[in-house]
């Protein structure tokens, strides 16, 4: 048998939008725990936000949509306490129970104020608020408009790149600036190209005259 140093590497997933997330490293170096850090790798280990949803999360609270329906029992209960329950799992595995709903693909971010008005009971809202994420039937979000919200997005954010062309290739015509200009709120914030060509001021207060 070698004794030769074993390195196993794994890059995790994020648990909130499935994204490239840790560099889980194999520091023992042996061949056992090399092992188990490559059985890490594609998989989600833990719930704590990747940089990008944790910047979605300044912004404000993340939706995941969900079928309940086709989720497995007691997907959202940690493992029993009672040592006699056949589901028994030891303190530790209750810290580390990770809720594994069947997802039906919705990531949307809403604002804390549409929090607060599309969310109910008000407790619900307050968890969300607080942990700045949750689960949403994927009905529901149909119901609110989320799905529909999207699909106008990302409509709007197709023809502003074809703007952007427009604008690059100096053929813009007046109507399409006119466009441009009814899209302004589509456009990011640090998008300077776009922003100056829909007359958007440099500094929000100067859209109040101050």
């Amino acid at each position: 048998m070698s004794n030769e140093p074993k390195v196993g590497v794994a890059l995790t997933k994020c648990y909130f939008c499935g994204g490239d997330d840790k560099i889980v490293l194999n520091t023992l170096l042996t061949g056992q725990m090399a092992k188990k850090v490559e059985e890490m790798h594609g998989m989600v280990i833990d719930m704590e936000p990747c940089p990008k949803c944790r910047e979605f999360m300044k912004q404000g609270v993340i939706l995941l949509t969900i079928d309940s329906e086709k989720s497995e029992p007691g997907w959202n209960k940690p493992p029993s306490m009672d040592q006699g329950n056949p589901f028994y799992r030891k303190p530790s595995d209750r810290r580390q129970f990770i809720p594994n709903p069947y997802r039906t693909g919705g990531f949307f971010v809403l604002k804390d104020i549409a929090i607060e008005q599309c969310i109910h009971p008000e407790a619900m809202a307050q968890w969300a608020l607080k942990h700045r994420w949750m689960f949403i039937e994927h009905k529901a979000a149909e119901m609110i408009g989320l799905f529909d919200q999207a699909k106008a997005e990302a409509a709007a954010k197709e023809r502003l790149e074809y703007l952007r062309g427009e604008l690059n290739a100096e053929r813009i015509s007046y109507e399409e600036i006119a466009e441009l200009q009814s899209l302004a709120a589509h456009i990011a914030p640090d998008d300077v190209q776009l922003l100056e060509a829909a007359g958007v001021p440099e500094f929000p207060d100067d859209r109040n005259g101050h």
